[in-house]
């Protein structure tokens, strides 16, 4: 009796795990190429089984940036791009604009952890904070020797530091971005960066524009360059890397690499190359399942711990940000 028991509990729990699957949707935030006006660029939402993309932002509203903050006591989107900062809205459009002329070229949005009236946006301007949700915001430059921030990161552990991927280096901020410091990596172009969420004082890892991929393992006190036997590369993107877990990193034009869990050596995937210049990266807690968007190969699915590869449509069109969510995450 006891065994039908166990049997009957673990079904009730497999079922509960494929319905919230299905309840979850894969979120795709798509940008221009230079020679293509169609449209194309927006925010996009299918179901995670088969692709049936559907837009859900303003038409040819170009992403560059996606994150959450809570309205109305449910998560909702916030969507960053050259025109700004936009999300959910009761009007005919669906969505208002946060932010003015002065603020464009939003290149990363994230919310504080502790107090999600906190916001801060990379831009090519510099870093941008508001307090309010978006509602007013301000400039936060001091200390930036170039204001071109391609990224951004609040450390899980400290949340009073945060850090920012300049055209200069890397940066960090232990009071909201009023002041900012040189870390590491003067005069690189920084990309992206990815913490391990749990280690003390932290595994960092640091994409940059043609000089390849950083790590650290003492906070970011010291970095090594990571052998990737090219002489010359870029690390767009990074996921990935919590305890035992597979870190990965998209190249220019490369693919992924990857490593098993944190310091471990990093390796191609092998037929990765085939996907082009990968642009972001969702791995799935099954880890067998890895979404990745590209640069002109729309968003390519692996079932199999990046063995094989499918298309999972929005093809010719660069793909900036993936993320799992559910569909009243982009409604008023």
């Amino acid at each position: 009796m006891k065994l039908y028991r166990y049997i009957a509990l673990a079904a009730l729990l497999h079922a509960a795990l494929s319905l919230a699957q299905e309840e979850q949707r894969l979120f795709a935030g798509t940008a221009t190429l230079l020679d293509n006006h169609s449209g194309t660029a927006g925010l996009y939402e299918t179901a995670l089984k088969s692709p049936s993309w559907k837009q859900v932002s303003w038409p040819n509203f170009s992403v560059r940036a996606t994150t959450t903050t809570f309205g109305n006591g449910s998560p909702k989107f916030l969507l960053g791009g050259p025109l700004g900062i936009v999300q959910p809205f009761n009007n005919p459009t669906g969505w208002q604009l946060l932010t003015d002329w002065q603020m464009t070229e939003v290149l990363d949005l994230v919310v504080d952890p502790e107090d999600a009236q906190t916001i801060y946006a990379a831009t090519s301007q510099g870093v941008y904070v508001s307090e309010d949700r978006g509602k007013t915001w301000q400039a936060r430059k001091q200390g930036l020797v170039n204001p071109f921030v391609s990224c951004l990161l609040i450390d899980p552990k400290q949340g009073h530091r945060i850090l920012a991927g300049t055209e200069a280096g890397l940066f960090e901020s232990f009071n909201q971005g009023k002041d900012w410091a040189l870390l590491a990596f003067a005069d690189l172009p920084i990309r992206t960066i990815l913490r391990e969420p749990e280690s003390w004082p932290g595994i960092y890892w640091v994409g940059t524009e043609s000089h390849g991929l950083f790590e650290s393992f003492d906070g970011g006190e010291k970095f090594e360059q990571v052998e990737m036997g090219f002489d010359s590369i870029s690390v767009y993107a990074l996921a990935g890397g919590g305890a035992a877990e597979p870190i990965y990193a998209g190249l220019f034009e490369k693919g992924l690499f990857r490593a098993s869990s944190p310091g471990e050596n990093w390796a191609p995937i092998e037929g990765s190359e085939a996907l082009g210049t990968v642009l972001s990266i969702l791995p799935l807690e099954d880890r067998q399942t890895i979404f990745v968007g590209t640069h002109q190969n729309g968003v390519q699915r692996s079932t199999d711990y990046g063995r094989s590869w499918e298309s999972f449509g929005l093809r010719g069109v660069p793909v900036r940000t993936l993320m799992l969510g559910e569909a009243d995450w982009c409604r008023p």
